[in-house]
């Protein structure tokens, strides 16, 4: 599945990356996945790094199933480091933390070892607790939670 491929079943057209990437360029797919959401979401790549925004009204089942297809597909496309901004997101509802749990459990194994997967939520959308990187990590991902995209960004360059 490529980049266009998952624009497409979120409703949006990607950025324009500067250049090619193996993510945005090869044509594969993954076997019978499918995700029913439309709404403002955005695809781009900065230099080597995949960044997802999700936007809009969804539920935290809309999110679970549209963030699991990307980190796959990213996962698929050998794309390393994966962001994924959810900070525009308006959720229908707040997910229990045992959805959160399960959520983060589940991202990470789509990731596996392959994907670091860097988080951008606000304060008051995420567990104090971090229950969702500490399930992340527990199911072998290497994952962060970030209020900005810059740090997020910089941690995934290494620079933190």
């Amino acid at each position: 599945m490529t980049l266009n491929d998952i624009a497409s079943l979120a409703g949006v057209a990607p950025a324009t990356p500067a250049r090619q990437h193996p993510f945005v360029a090869r044509q594969q797919f993954l076997g019978g996945t499918h995700v029913d959401v439309t709404g403002g979401h955005q695809f781009a790549m900065s230099s080597d790094i995949a960044i997802f925004r999700l936007r809009g009204r969804l539920t935290p089942e809309q999110s679970f199933r549209l963030v699991k297809v990307v980190i796959a597909a990213a996962r698929e496309q050998r794309v390393r480091d994966l962001l994924i901004d959810t900070s525009e997101l308006q959720a229908l509802e707040s997910p229990s933390i045992a959805m959160r749990h399960f959520m983060f459990r589940e991202w990470a194994r789509a990731a596996g070892a392959a994907v670091r997967l860097a988080f951008v939520a606000n304060a008051d959308t995420t567990d104090p607790g971090r229950i969702e990187i500490i399930a992340a990590r527990n199911s072998g991902a290497s994952a962060e939670m970030f209020s900005s995209q810059t740090e997020a960004l910089a941690w995934l360059r290494g620079q933190r």
